[in-house]
């Protein structure tokens, strides 16, 4: 499938032409895997548009629904022609972007194996009654972004603990999948293509035990979760006392430094409970990228998390961990090459 002639379907809103392409594609013996891999790359552009302020949120929407309703076409195309093995594949509870879930799984449709999809979000006590029902070969996991950790890792024990191995995939696990590897996960993949390939090839075990315990910080992510409402209000008042372009913020532009300063305390979060001070830093620096797209100067965004800072500083708890992690995010930004 042509990328160029997919990409205007996208561009257009035209799901009719779009399907009509993808199915072609089939039709003129053109390899799955090779059309799934059009629908990613469009996919990954219409990421960097929104992140570049050039598409807004409806329009990203509409291009997704687009590629769902494309692949969900090619998922009943596909007529194996022999039984390989079964999987199921879900997103972690809490989870909403299934399209790459939904791409894996008619990528593991059309190699052969009986396919369960449980979409988005699905709670890990839930998972683990179906897996019980299903008795998979692998659990294939989804996960976005890296403060769906904490769940992710829930799915991993109810999956281990039924003896099913546990694939994941998603960029909320690493570029690399450190991330869920460490939380107990037994191989990574990077795209659909990787997964089937993986699998095929015996690259998993054929029965794990429940994995290791996991030591997460409790007693600070406890404080987080319960004060992260005041952490937010009280760094949002002093941003607007203090931060002169804060200051001028109109309610919609309040509402959206609101949300920002939410994401800085759940990536901090995720930060904490792997322990990884990386997960906070590709964070902002992601989030560096999208705020100088809008017009907010980085300068706004490190006053924001020298307030955050202050804020924890003076409450009582055990956040000198949070405290090194939030100044990595500032030094970060404060590099030569940071834009301003």
């Amino acid at each position: 499938m042509n990328l160029t002639e997919y990409w205007a379907a996208l561009e257009e809103g035209d799901a009719q032409l779009a399907v009509k392409l993808a199915e072609r594609a089939l039709e003129d013996g053109e390899p799955l895997l090779d059309v799934l891999d059009v629908v990613c790359a469009a996919q990954a552009e219409v990421g960097r548009l929104w992140a570049a302020d050039e598409w807004n949120i409806a329009q990203e929407h509409r291009a997704t629904s687009i590629s769902e309703e494309v692949v969900d076409a090619l998922a009943n195309r596909v007529q194996p022609t022999e039984r390989r093995g079964s999987i199921v594949i879900t997103c972690a509870d809490g989870e909403w972007h299934a399209l790459p879930s939904r791409v894996l799984s008619t990528a593991f449709r059309g190699s052969g194996y009986a396919v369960t999809f449980l979409g988005a979000s699905v709670p890990a006590r839930h998972l683990a009654q179906l897996l019980h029902e299903v008795g998979p070969d692998v659990t294939a996991i989804s996960c976005a972004l890296a403060t769906r950790l904490p769940a992710a890792r829930e799915m991993i024990e109810a999956s281990r603990g039924a003896g099913i191995p546990v694939l994941i995939g998603g960029r909320g696990f690493g570029t690399d999948g450190r991330w869920g590897l460490a939380l107990g996960a037994n191989a990574w993949a990077p795209d659909a293509r990787s997964a089937v390939r993986l699998v095929e090839r015996g690259g998993l075990p054929v029965f794990v035990t429940p994995p290791p315990r996991h030591r997460a910080p409790a007693d600070v992510l406890a404080l987080l979760r319960r004060r992260r409402t005041e952490i937010v209000h009280e760094s949002l008042q002093r941003m607007m006392a203090d931060v002169p372009t804060v200051a001028r913020y109109n309610a919609y532009q309040r509402g959206r430094a609101e949300e920002d300063l939410e994401h800085i305390l759940d990536f901090l979060a995720a930060a904490l409970y792997v322990d990884d001070a990386s997960v906070f830093t590709e964070f902002i620096d992601w989030l560096r990228e999208v705020l100088t797209a809008r017009g907010v100067p980085t300068t706004t965004l490190v006053e924001g998390l020298q307030i955050v800072s202050a804020v924890l500083a003076s409450e009582a708890g055990p956040y000198d961990r949070a405290l090194d992690i939030l100044r990595l995010g500032a030094e970060l930004l404060q590099q030569p090459d940071a834009k301003t």
